[in-house]
């Protein structure tokens, strides 16, 4: 049975720490924003500040892409990331994908 557990929050909140706890505990996958971000910082570079905001939006588009991954093959995964509001969508769609049968939204 798949399940998603969606940690959010404003920065320096405490977003991260609540989610590799519950990594840790769980002993579930976490895909985490920050993670990604800084990845594809390493791997293309970074320029300004438009260039930053741009790989955040790539980042969002990875981590919501790996999610369903995991939904559509009945695993648990942790997102952790400061959604906002324009990411309902994509985390409404994401808890209907493939086998979902529930969201806990902490």
């Amino acid at each position: 049975m798949s399940a998603l557990i969606i940690v959010s929050g404003p920065p320096c909140a405490g977003k991260s720490t609540l989610a590799n706890y519950l990594r840790e505990h769980l002993k579930w996958p976490l895909l985490a924003k920050d993670s990604i971000k800084e990845l594809l910082f390493d791997s293309v570079g970074w320029s300004d500040r438009a260039w930053s905001r741009k790989l955040s939006e790539a980042s969002y588009a990875v981590l919501f892409n790996m999610a369903a991954e995991f939904m559509h093959a009945g695993q648990r995964c942790i997102i952790e990331g400061n959604f906002r509001w324009r990411d309902r969508g994509a985390i409404r769609q994401l808890a209907a994908t493939g086998a979902a049968s529930r969201a806990d939204f902490l």
